[in-house]
């Protein structure tokens, strides 16, 4: 499974991204979840291209990078700005499943200037308005969203590995198998068990 959350700069998808890998009742059910997040994507790829042109380079190769991930049992969750919507067609063509949440918002947040002004919005698409819900709000969504869509693992058994450059969430069962998780961030190799 990959999840997109999506929507223009400043509507909350890092937070929420964020947010959701560290909750307590996600982590009980032993997710391998990667965060790939669009600021993140752009310093490793060093792509500072804002055109049409460059916001397609840059989510085709994020894109790929998810669909790859998920087929080797990991569930990528993606914070991009996302306004096209042959990409996101795209991303649901080739992924084995997929959630995709579109986040607005009203007020101005101060990142105007990265705005996609030709962003495609898809009605299909569920739809949270960070401007009304609080953080803990939007994720209950999110979760319900995401627990309508899945099956719990009881997977008990993890291997240790390294994964480079992107935040995982890795649940596991340490102390007793009470769902302690181990999140990190790094620029070089993270530790997770899967």
């Amino acid at each position: 499974m990959i999840i997109l959350l999506y929507g223009q700069p400043a509507s909350g998808k890092t937070t929420l991204s964020d947010a959701f890998i560290e909750d307590k009742q996600i982590c009980d059910f032993f997710w391998n979840f990667i965060r790939i997040d669009g600021d993140k994507w752009r310093e490793v790829t060093k792509n500072k291209d804002y055109s049409k042109e460059g916001r397609v380079r840059n989510l085709k190769g994020a894109f790929d990078m998810a669909l790859y991930l998920e087929k080797e049992g990991y569930t990528p969750i993606l914070s991009f700005v996302t306004p096209y919507q042959e990409l996101r067609n795209y991303l649901k063509e080739n992924a084995k499943d997929l959630i995709q949440i579109y986040l607005e918002y009203k007020e101005d947040r101060g990142r105007n200037d990265k705005f996609a002004n030709d962003f495609e919005y898809s009605e299909n698409d569920f739809k949270i308005n960070t401007s009304v819900f609080t953080i803990q709000e939007s994720i209950s969504k999110i979760k319900e969203i995401f627990f309508n869509k899945v099956e719990p693992t009881n997977k008990q058994h993890y291997t240790y590995k390294q994964v480079p450059y992107f935040q995982v969430c890795a649940c596991n069962p340490i102390n007793g198998g009470n769902g302690d998780c181990n999140c990190s961030i790094s620029n070089k190799l993270i530790d997770v068990y899967e």
